[in-house]
């Protein structure tokens, strides 16, 4: 059994830091600066390879954003989400 726990909490750690990475990367590259929204079609790279801007996509990233914040104390990501916003 603390064999199965064990294990348990190195994928949850796992999963969380790959969940970390992702959502830096969109946090860094999928903003629209120029005219607001996010950019849904990324390289590997971080670059704009198609600026259509689907908005089923606009909406599910918005929540995305959001979800974190409203779910546990994210308070660096939550500024970061607040400052892009304003």
């Amino acid at each position: 059994m603390a064999d199965i726990k064990s294990r348990l909490s190195e994928y949850l750690e796992k999963i969380q830091k790959e969940l970390d990475k992702t959502m830096q990367f969109w946090l860094k590259y999928s903003h629209d600066d120029e005219y607001g929204g996010f950019f849904t079609c990324l390289g590997k790279d971080g670059k704009v390879y198609d600026d259509l801007k689907y908005v089923w996509l606009q909406g599910r990233q918005s929540r995305l954003s959001v979800n974190p914040c409203l779910r546990i104390d994210v308070s660096a990501y939550c500024q970061s989400i607040k400052k892009r916003s304003s």
